[in-house]
């Protein structure tokens, strides 16, 4: 196994474990490898699950920039902007990535959606919401 390969799987250990050294070791394999989709993918993710989205937000978007299909990251993404309160580029990153591909893990969060319609919220979005929940077989009550 490279040395890439083997300090990837060391900061993934370490994410697993909530220890904060993985972010350390992804900020210095993306210093040398800037533009690899798979590092600002890691990056950006493992920056979201310690609550700092406002910092994955760049390297989520680097990353869906340089070519990710990956819808991990895409909701990632979304969940970044949500937390953010910037719904507007929430409902955008979702429908850049559900205008292409299937609803997988989108697929909750398609139906959180509903649900928040209902409750009277997101209804900016209705349209919007219904037209994917429709796309991907989601009933709509």
């Amino acid at each position: 196994m490279d040395l890439k390969k083997q300090k990837i799987k060391q900061a993934l250990k370490y994410n697993r474990n909530s220890d904060k050294r993985s972010l350390s070791i992804f900020k210095k394999l993306i210093s040398n490898e800037p533009n690899d989709v798979v590092l600002n993918s890691l990056y950006g993710i493992s920056l979201f699950n310690f609550d700092m989205e406002k910092e994955a937000i760049q390297y989520l978007e680097k990353a869906i920039k340089i070519g990710s299909k990956a819808e991990l990251v895409y909701l990632t993404l979304y969940l970044c902007y949500v937390k953010d309160e910037l719904y507007d580029k929430a409902i955008e990153i979702l429908s850049k990535y559900l205008d292409k591909h299937p609803a997988k893990l989108f697929k909750t969060t398609l139906e959180e959606l509903l649900t928040d319609l209902k409750n009277g919220y997101a209804t900016k979005y209705k349209d919007k919401i219904h037209y994917y929940a429709k796309k991907n077989n989601i009933k709509i009550c």
